[in-house]
């Protein structure tokens, strides 16, 4: 997906059965248009939102001083008051933010779903004065798990001072400017080479932390590799520890991360947008329609990486959900919720 993709927003009446089935029958469609199987290697992801919003941004990065300043303090106290203010292994750590996610803390990863229905459902439960959007995101069946040492890192660095993340990325963007082989460059290199011992230690610094901070199974000790990881968004595959994550059918946008040091609020915050919307992806609909001169029917293909609910539509297909199962004690399987839709 290149830079300057632009989401195209298919906004036609439709009914409210017809809305259903085209976020179902996507595969089915994309078979009959290209003849030939749904591309086994493709893994398709939504997002649901009640009404139009500029960016697609973590809750983390609408506070600006969460945002500019670094988030360490914030989790450190959180986890403090939580009673969970040490882990074990990185793996303790994902997982311990994947449930804060859930549980509304900020944090820097973007609620995503599998299932095309459970998006539809946050697109249409409320704000019925304004239309709802489906987004569509896909990975290439490269998802990260909370095992790994991907999900390790970026977590980790919510525990870090932003200081250190900057001094760190401002290094490592000049020695890959320099055009060093960044795949084989150990911390090891930097500090023997006379030419890069200048950056040893805004580098050095940042590795002691991230490896105190992340906690894998085997010491981290390529700066720049790391570097490029943290450049980009990446889908990750939560491991299914809460009901909630399990019937959300939930997984995570890890955006890129951000040297905050000269930019202003709102230009990190279209840094992270633009890297989710590298993982944008696009379906494409064969529909029979009218011509607009000669008035005969016609086929018609229409790319959509944006579905649009219009707002007065959104009360028959909550009732439409709910006969399908998605309720709200469904999507949020806890006492207050259960209860609640036992009543309604």
């Amino acid at each position: 997906m290149n830079n300057d993709f632009i989401p195209k927003i298919i906004n036609q009446k439709r009914k409210v059965n017809t809305i259903i089935k085209d976020i179902l029958d996507y595969k089915n469609i994309f078979e009959e248009i290209f003849n030939k199987p749904f591309d086994k290697e493709e893994t398709l992801y939504f997002r649901g939102e009640s009404k139009e919003f500029d960016m697609r941004t973590p809750s983390l990065y609408l506070n600006e001083d969460l945002t500019m300043k670094g988030s360490e303090r914030y989790y450190r106290t959180l986890m403090n008051e939580l009673g969970t203010n040490d882990y074990e292994y990185n793996t303790s750590l994902a997982r311990m933010m994947s449930e804060l996610q859930h549980y509304g803390a900020k944090t820097r990863m973007l609620d995503i779903t599998k299932n095309p229905l459970i998006a539809l459902y946050f697109a249409v439960e409320k704000d019925d004065e304004f239309p709802g959007y489906v987004y569509l995101f896909h990975s290439k069946n490269d998802e990260k798990f909370d095992t790994g040492h991907t999900v390790a890192i970026k977590t980790a660095m919510s525990l870090m001072p932003q200081s250190v993340i900057n001094n760190f990325f401002d290094a490592c963007k000049e020695i890959k400017e320099a055009g060093n082989d960044i795949q084989t460059l150990s911390l090891e290199d930097i500090r023997n080479s006379k030419d890069l011992k200048k950056f040893l230690n805004p580098i050095q610094k940042f590795m002691e932390l991230i490896n105190q901070r992340a906690r894998t199974r085997e010491r981290l000790k390529f700066p720049i590799r790391i570097y490029e990881d943290l450049k980009v968004a990446h889908i990750v595959s939560p491991s299914k520890v809460t009901d909630r994550i399990r019937q959300q059918q939930g997984a995570f946008i890890f955006p890129c991360f951000v040297n905050t040091e000269n930019r202003t609020f709102i230009k990190v915050q279209e840094e992270i947008h633009n890297s989710i919307n590298e993982l944008s992806a696009s379906i494409y609909i064969k529909k029979k329609d009218k011509d607009d001169q000669t008035n005969k029917e016609v086929t018609k293909f229409f790319e959509i990486s944006i579905i649009k609910i219009n707002g007065g539509d959104k009360k028959n297909i909550r009732n439409e959900l709910k006969m399908l199962g998605f309720s709200p004690g469904f999507i949020f399987p806890d006492i207050e919720h259960q209860s609640k839709a036992i009543l309604d």
